[in-house]
């Protein structure tokens, strides 16, 4: 009886075996109401690239959120992430799973909130819209003419304040019309759009992939940053400078470029009589740390530019930290954001919390 009944289970389990081989398997990331849509191609590369959360269903013909476009934004132009104690915008908390991709589009100069100080993360966005936040975030100040705009049989609908960015947009290929030769400026940006431009630049940050229009053509600003020691910042400029833009302060942000970006306090600014190097007197740096300043609307030739300069302190040495001496021995400090503590006795990591002004690491 036994043999008969083990004989059974094993035809019923190889039986479900085969019939199992037979079923269809929906690939990882793929969603259920994009087979055979236009973006699915690009919707699933961005899910393989972690900027798209794989699930279910994608909705793409539902409006885009700033939330979720500032996220997928921030990801495919590979900002380097940035924090702010207190919060940048009123309605954007700590607690909040886009907390940390706001703030970084806020430090790098990509969203600025409306005038009562909101980000308004879960409301929608407009075509032209899309096309300026892209720009910015590519830091892009090529020049691209409103011929790029007059192709469209709507192109005259684009807002004055978004005419610059939007055509630059169109020149580079980020943003397309419609067959019919519509823009449609002003419509809110659906998902399936954002993914598309999101795309786009994720291709191009990820490839190398030229765009259309040069991206540093004659007249843009660049410029190297380098620490001669762990108080002052020298940066020299391919190019004269406005030296009333330099000399302010309120342009200079500087912060470790990894970790919890705590901004480093810039003091003072001196501006070379040419105009081609300011040097910066700042809080004191950790040695062998990897820094980003970035530099905000400066004018030049002109022109406004935004830059973003990395450096490391003291030198090209990655190594080494600062040793505090005397009675806190136990405690060595990595960097400005950095601390490792040494205890007498073990500690239960689920009792200790991070405070509301930063976070750390047991290790």
């Amino acid at each position: 009886m036994t043999d008969k009944w083990s004989q059974r289970l094993a035809i019923f389990l190889v039986t479900l075996l085969l019939v199992g081989a037979t079923l269809p398997v929906q690939a990882a990331g793929n969603f259920t109401d994009l087979q055979g849509h236009w973006v699915e191609a690009k919707v699933n590369d961005l899910v393989a690239a972690g900027i798209i959360s794989s699930g279910e269903k994608y909705r793409p013909r539902d409006p885009v959120t700033r939330a979720d476009f500032v996220k997928m934004l921030v990801m495919a132009a590979e900002l380097p992430h940035a924090v702010s104690v207190p919060s940048t915008f009123s309605d954007v908390r700590q607690d909040q799973w886009f907390y940390k991709y706001v703030e970084t589009a806020a430090y790098h100069g990509v969203v600025k909130g409306d005038s009562t100080g909101r980000f308004r993360p879960h409301e929608g966005l407009t075509r032209e819209q899309m096309a300026s936040l892209i720009i910015r975030a590519l830091k892009d100040e090529a020049d691209a003419g409103n011929s790029f705009l007059a192709r469209f049989k709507d192109g005259n609908q684009v807002s004055k304040w978004a005419e610059a960015d939007v055509a630059r947009a169109v020149a580079r290929g980020i943003i397309s019309g419609t067959d019919q030769g519509f823009l449609f400026p002003t419509q809110a940006a659906t998902r399936d759009q954002a993914a598309a431009v999101i795309w786009q630049v994720w291709k191009k940050k990820g490839t190398g992939g030229s765009p259309t229009v040069p991206s540093t053509p004659a007249g843009t600003l660049t410029a190297v940053a380098k620490s001669p020691n762990l108080t002052n910042v020298v940066v020299t400029f391919n190019g004269p400078v406005d030296a009333s833009s330099a000399g302010q302060l309120a342009r200079y942000r500087l912060v470790p470029a990894t970790g919890l970006q705590v901004e480093v306090p810039v003091e003072a600014i001196q501006v070379a009589a040419d105009g081609q190097s300011v040097t910066l007197a700042t809080g004191t740096l950790a040695k062998g740390t990897r820094y980003l300043l970035s530099i905000l609307d400066l004018t030049a030739g002109g022109k406004t530019h935004t830059l973003s300069l990395y450096f490391t302190a003291g030198g090209d040495s990655e190594s080494g930290g600062t040793e505090v001496t005397g009675s806190d021995k136990n405690v060595a400090i990595l960097g400005p954001t950095r601390l490792k503590v040494a205890f007498d006795q073990d500690l239960d990591p689920e009792s200790v919390t991070a405070g509301p002004e930063g976070n750390f690491t047991l290790v």
